[in-house]
């Protein structure tokens, strides 16, 4: 039996996931147009990074956490029976889309996880008093607790943050708190595991526009529009991808990027 592997997740960065089109364009014929939409994927990108690099030195450094609450799996004993805990991750493809978003991982900075070790791609806590200390460091949250229908209320019930506390937490007073599940399918599919492989500049684009606020304002290419993060004060509706979205099952993917032109340039 022949068989192809495709590793693109293996890298972690997001440039080099999208990469990933050269390898199956043989399969198809197409490798002169794999090469053109990559190009023009890089070229993007690197367009982006340089501009928010510029954009993030009037700033002071943005905190970003990237946490969930696990409820644990009670199974009864069974071997896969897990005891919840509250997770920071430390997966090294999120540090890689908030440095180069122009922001700090928390992970780097905060003294709290100083003598811990991650357990896998994340630090656990089995209690919430260090978790929300981390919390109250942060600038923005980004959340990835397993949540049907999540709202922020539900999120910040999850994370055992009372009402009387909140004002102690500066993403819950500036209103910074994303989620990564905008586009979904009507069964509860989140498209983040999927759709956000192949164009790496729309991926970094997101990651930007959630971590600096103030960025389409100052700088540049208002007219992005979020396709994967999603505000969960401002704009906590989602995209939902059902059936009759698709008018050819035939046709290719549309690519979703928008231009980016230099700071020069704007």
């Amino acid at each position: 039996i022949q068989a192809a592997v495709s590793a693109e997740q293996i890298d972690g960065s997001m440039l080099a996931t999208s990469e990933w089109i050269k390898f199956f364009a043989p399969f198809f014929g197409q490798e002169c147009l794999a090469n053109e939409i990559f190009d023009g994927i890089k070229e993007r990108y690197d367009c982006h990074a340089a501009k928010v690099a510029q954009f993030a030195q009037d700033f002071d450094p943005v905190k970003v956490a990237v946490v969930q609450k696990n409820f644990g799996y009670d199974c009864g004993g069974c071997e896969w029976e897990t005891s919840p805990y509250f997770g920071v991750s430390d997966a090294g493809y999120w540090k890689d889309y908030i440095r180069t978003a122009g922001a700090t991982p928390i992970v780097e900075t905060s003294p709290l996880f100083d003598g811990i070790e991650p357990t896998g791609t994340s630090y656990q806590f089995t209690n919430a008093t260090t978790f929300h200390e981390i919390l109250k460091e942060a600038d923005v949250v980004i959340d990835g607790t397993y949540l049907q229908n999540a709202t922020a209320e539900s999120i910040l019930e999850a994370y055992e943050i009372a009402e009387a506390d909140q004002s102690q937490y500066k993403f819950i007073q500036n209103k910074t708190l994303w989620r990564h599940d905008r586009r979904v399918s009507p069964t509860g599919g989140d498209d983040w595991f999927e759709g956000r492989y192949p164009e790496a500049d729309v991926l970094l684009e997101d990651v930007i526009f959630a971590l600096h606020p103030q960025y389409s304002g100052l700088i540049l290419n208002p007219k992005h529009q979020l396709t994967w993060m999603r505000n969960m004060y401002s704009a906590p509706q989602q995209d939902i991808l059902s059936a009759d979205k698709c008018t050819d099952v035939n046709a290719p993917a549309q690519i979703i990027a928008d231009s980016c032109k230099s700071i020069e340039l704007n």
